[in-house]
């Protein structure tokens, strides 16, 4: 079979990358939770490590967020050390939550009916319903936010208190989660034209 050169290839790939079927995105994740005490309220966040994932037909296939708790910081020393020791932080250093496949047109449109993932913490695990957004696209990225509450009773987690119990945390939770998806053109030529060498071979 005669060999396409690489000039007809790359014209070929770069023609059809953005109506691929395959699409490399790399995906970043950070959370901000807001947290509630008779005393007052506080604020934290932390970033997910990134990962790569390939979105087939403009699905993503299933994954997870892994959010290592000791990174969670609120700007208080003493109000971490307290958080980190009511997730058991020694012998569940991360969070997970778990996402089944995500369909992006979807997802996009999924401001009113949201979406379902499971959230596990301290080994118990908990079906989660999130709203859908700030949903933005640009050329070579998506991004949008699940916003959501997670009650400490339902994780099984008991709020930390602080000065002697005066001070109480509340038992729910708010957190507004940023996703962001980024490919590039490069990247979809360098797939498609890895598809092409490999169907040539």
């Amino acid at each position: 079979m005669k060999k396409m050169t690489f000039k007809a290839l790359a014209a070929f790939a770069l023609s059809t990358c953005v109506m691929a079927a395959s699409v490399p995105y790399s995906l970043g994740v950070k959370a901000d939770f807001q947290g509630y005490s008779n005393l007052h309220d506080f604020q934290g966040s932390v970033d997910s490590s990134e990962q790569n994932l390939i979105a087939e037909d403009g699905k993503l296939p299933s994954f997870e967020v892994h959010v290592p708790v000791k990174e969670m910081q609120t700007g208080n020393s003493g109000r971490d050390r307290n958080m980190y020791s009511m997730f058991q932080s020694q012998d569940f250093p991360e969070i997970v939550a778990s996402f089944t496949s995500l369909d992006l047109e979807k997802l996009k449109d999924a401001s009113e009916s949201g979406i379902d993932f499971d959230l596990k913490i301290r080994g118990v695990t908990h079906a989660i319903h999130a709203e859908v957004l700030e949903w933005k696209e640009a050329k070579e990225e998506i991004s949008f936010d699940l916003n959501f509450e997670v009650s400490l009773k339902e994780m099984e987690l008991k709020a930390p208190t602080a000065m002697f119990g005066m001070v109480r945390v509340k038992d729910t939770v708010n957190l507004t989660t940023h996703f962001l998806l980024k490919t590039s053109r490069l990247e979809q030529l360098k797939m498609k034209l890895n598809q092409q060498m490999g169907g040539e071979e």
